[in-house]
């Protein structure tokens, strides 16, 4: 089942999982698309549990939030994986399986 919404993004999902020799004693590892990838999903932002009184103390302060993806419950994501939407590279963090998607915190990669 893939989401459909109008807002909908494209998330290609890399894996480095081949590791070679790369002749001076050390490796390089090769990413390799997982399964299903590039996957129909979207991106959002998610409020954080901080503490409201230490916020509301720094006068215009922002609001804190973190970076989540959506991916459909065929995802087989893993924490550390490489998610790629347009042109900027987000780690994978913590994941979360719920009824009808699976959530994803992301950091960008700089």
């Amino acid at each position: 089942m893939s989401i459909s919404k109008k807002n909908s993004i494209s998330i290609i999902v890399e894996r480095a999982s081949v590791r070679t020799s790369d002749g001076a004693g050390g490796y390089t590892s090769t990413p390799i698309a997982i399964s299903g990838s590039p996957f129909t999903g979207r991106k959002i932002r998610r409020k954080v549990n901080t503490n409201p009184t230490l916020i509301e103390s720094r006068p215009g302060a922002a609001e804190i939030s973190e970076l989540v993806l959506v991916f459909p419950l065929t995802a087989s994501l893993k924490e550390g994986d490489i998610a790629t939407v347009g042109t900027r590279k987000y780690t994978i963090k913590t994941i979360r399986t719920y009824t009808r998607s699976i959530q994803a915190d992301a950091e960008a990669i700089v």
